[in-house]
C-alpha cells in the first residue's frame, strides 16, 4: 500500500508531464507560427510573404481576382505588403478590390465596407481597365498605392479608386484616412468618365495624399461631358 506522500509525488509527476507535453505542443497549435500551415488564407495563393522585404507578387488578372476575393471575405492586408511583377489587363466582369459587406446596401459610415488596406507597389508596370469598365479598386481604407500607371479606352468610373465614401471606420463612429497615392500616371489615350484617381463625397478625417502623380497628354477626364465635380486627380 502506497503512503499518502507516495501517492502526491506519483500525480504531481504526472501532472508535470502533462505540462510538458503541451509545451511541446504550442508551436504547432499557435496560429501564426512556422507550424501553423495556414492553407486557404488569405495571401497563400501568391508567391512572397507580404512582408516589405518580400511582397506578396501579383503577376496576373487571376491573381488581382484572387486578392478582390479575399477582401470581400473580410481580409483587409491591412499591414500588408504587394507588388505587381506584370502589366495586367482586367477582365470586363471586373467589380474592384474593396466592397460593401455581404448584404448591405449602402456604406454605413463605413460599417458595411470590405475595404482593401494593403500596400500595392506597381513597381512601374501598368494596369489597364476594361472598355467600360471598372477600376482596379472599390473601397479602401488606409491603403497606399505607389508607382503603378493606369490606362483604359474607357474607364466609368474613377481612375483609380471607385468609391470614395464617409468612412468611420468599422464601428461607423472614428474618422480614418483613406488612401495615400504616389506617383501614379494615368496613360495617354485613357478615358475616364469621373475623375482621374478618386472623387466622392466623405467625412473631413477620410483624406487621400496624392503626390507625384502625373496625367499625360491625351488623358481626357470626365470624358462624357455631363460631370460635375470631377478634377485630373480627385473630385
Amino acid at each position: 500500500m502506497r503512503s499518502e506522500a507516495g501517492q502526491r509525488t506519483i500525480k504531481y509527476t504526472g501532472v508535470l508531464m502533462m505540462i510538458i507535453l503541451m509545451i511541446g505542443m504550442i508551436p504547432w497549435i499557435l496560429p501564426g507560427s512556422d507550424s501553423f500551415a495556414a492553407e486557404g488564407s488569405a495571401g497563400t495563393a501568391f508567391a512572397g510573404s507580404g512582408t516589405q522585404a518580400d511582397p506578396y507578387q501579383i503577376e496576373s488578372a487571376e491573381d488581382l481576382q484572387q486578392l478582390a476575393e479575399d477582401v470581400a471575405s473580410g481580409e483587409t492586408y491591412a499591414q500588408t505588403y504587394l507588388k505587381l511583377t506584370n502589366d495586367i489587363l482586367l477582365p470586363e466582369d471586373w467589380e474592384g478590390i474593396g466592397t460593401l459587406a455581404e448584404g448591405a446596401s449602402d456604406a454605413g459610415n463605413g460599417k458595411n465596407i470590405a475595404p482593401f488596406s494593403g500596400i500595392l507597389d506597381g513597381d512601374g508596370h501598368t494596369v489597364t481597365a476594361a472598355d467600360g469598365g471598372n477600376p482596379l479598386f472599390g473601397y479602401v481604407r488606409g491603403a497606399a498605392v505607389r508607382d503603378l500607371n493606369i490606362a483604359g479606352p474607357y474607364i466609368k468610373g474613377n481612375g483609380l479608386i471607385g468609391k470614395y465614401v464617409t468612412d468611420y471606420g468599422p464601428s461607423g463612429s472614428i474618422g480614418v484616412k483613406t488612401a495615400t497615392v504616389e506617383n501614379v500616371t494615368i496613360l495617354s489615350g485613357t478615358r475616364i468618365r469621373g475623375s482621374g484617381i478618386v472623387s466622392g463625397y466623405a467625412a473631413a478625417g477620410n483624406t487621400v495624399e496624392i503626390t507625384g502623380c502625373t496625367a499625360e497628354e491625351g488623358v481626357v477626364i470626365g470624358c462624357d461631358k455631363n460631370q460635375s465635380w470631377v478634377g485630373s486627380f480627385g473630385g
